[in-house]
């Protein structure tokens, strides 16, 4: 699963952008983070995002 997500992390949130100090990356960070595990349908979960899986929904 972390393998998935650094994956995600790498291509579609760090390597589009210029990141220029911590600040900044923690932001994109944390946008990424939410994206995942919100909004992102894993299909290894079932279609589910993380957050669903968590919750139990079906």
């Amino acid at each position: 699963m972390i393998e998935a997500f650094n994956k995600v992390l790498k291509y579609q949130f760090l390597h589009p952008k210029s990141i220029n100090s911590g600040k900044q990356l923690k932001i994109v960070l944390g946008v990424c983070i939410q994206i995942y595990n919100h909004e992102r349908p894993q299909w290894n979960l079932g279609g589910n995002t993380p957050n669903e899986t968590f919750l139990g929904f079906q």
